[in-house]
């Protein structure tokens, strides 16, 4: 199922509804895939001259695949801007809610503060087989890691860098539906940063706790997109990361960070908690 169907809302006058796909998850449906949902329900029934410019979001209990009940209700803002507060809910669970900040985008000035990375473009990047990995949701991108990840001292944070593109995906047609792309690959990819750089692979697994996000300028034409993720700190139980997205031009499209509950896995035998608990570690 594509990014843009698997995300998409249904409205039956003011009921909102959506159907968890498990095609995007990993041991259960992905956060940032959840969040992207939450993004598209804050736009239904706002200004159509309104764009997302942040999300911020909190995952409360695991969902499961399948239906999603969605609440939307407006917190505040005025003529210039809206925020939006959206809950998923399954049976008498919330599994996730989000705020959402909303606004024209008008004229003003322009600011580049923070440089695209000196890294070949995706054409000249070998790409990674994800159709072979037996993971349905990495099945979605075209993959293009730049390097491994940064083994950095104790002191250091840890970076990594590749394009992605998801697949049976046209961008530039929907604001709404192009900045979802980004929230998704910022949730996601922290956790693989920080296995990367261990060895021996930690015997750990996260849980995202939650995620925000803000989005730079229009954007959203390129159908490749630059992500760099960097870890760090992690303590007492806790791990950080951050990701930044460009497109081929150089546009710093969105940044956003979010922190993760780490704690040993459970013994082998319970698999269930297990798969849970590693998250995308076996990318």
């Amino acid at each position: 199922m594509n990014f843009g169907d698997a995300t998409s809302v249904a409205q039956d006058d003011d009921v909102l509804t959506a159907v968890l796909s498990d095609a995007w998850a990993i041991a259960g449906p992905n956060g940032g895939y959840m969040s992207a949902i939450a993004l598209r329900a804050a736009a239904l029934g706002s200004d159509p001259l309104f764009k997302p410019c942040s999300i911020a979001v909190q995952y409360l209990s695991r969902a499961q695949p399948g239906h999603v009940e969605i609440r939307s209700a407006p917190m505040g803002g005025g003529r210039n801007a809206q925020c939006v507060q959206v809950s998923l809910d399954q049976g008498d669970r919330e599994v996730l809610r989000a705020q959402t900040w909303m606004r024209p985008e008008t004229s003003g000035p322009v600011l580049r503060a923070s440089a695209m990375p000196d890294v070949p473009g995706p054409d000249a990047v070998p790409a990674v087989d994800t159709r072979s990995r037996g993971h349905g949701f990495w099945g979605h991108f075209d993959i293009r890691p730049i390097g491994d990840a940064s083994l950095s001292d104790r002191f250091a944070p840890r970076t990594h860098r590749a394009w992605f593109r998801y697949r049976d995906f046209e961008p530039g047609h929907d604001p709404w539906l192009d900045r979802a792309r980004y929230v998704v690959l910022i949730d996601t990819l922290v956790w693989p940063t920080f296995v990367r750089t261990e060895n021996p692979r930690p015997d750990f697994g996260a849980v995202s706790l939650d995620l925000a996000a803000w989005f730079h300028g229009a954007g959203g034409a390129d159908d490749w997109l630059l992500v760099e993720s960097v870890v760090g700190p992690a303590a007492a139980g806790a791990l950080f990361g951050s990701c930044s997205i460009w497109s081929c031009d150089g546009a710093l499209l969105a940044n956003g960070g979010s922190q993760m509950s780490i704690r040993a896995l459970t013994p082998a035998g319970d698999r269930h908690d297990r798969s849970a608990l590693r998250k995308v570690s076996d990318r």
